[in-house]
């Protein structure tokens, strides 16, 4: 059996902070600035589930595909300590 090389963790984990920056670049605002839109929201008081439908809901991020929507509630889960 041959070993297959698989790329070093760190390098997957800044691959996917790079393209999660690139998909927020398209919607012309940092990620502080949707932390800001879902707080006034009261997202916080929401389940994973329910922050989702509101980052899906939000003008500005409905072009995002469905992956980056996610990417954008786990951040903003993980900020918020939820």
């Amino acid at each position: 059996m041959s070993s297959v090389s698989r790329p070093d963790k760190n390098a997957r984990a800044a691959k996917g902070r790079r393209q999660s920056q690139v998909s927020l670049k398209r919607t012309r605002n940092t990620i502080e600035r949707w932390f800001n839109v879902l707080d006034a929201k009261d997202a916080k008081k929401l389940k994973q589930l329910a922050i989702f439908k509101v980052v899906e809901s939000t003008p500005g991020v409905r072009q995002l595909g469905y992956w980056n929507k996610y990417l954008l509630m786990r951040k903003y889960n993980r900020n918020s300590d939820l």
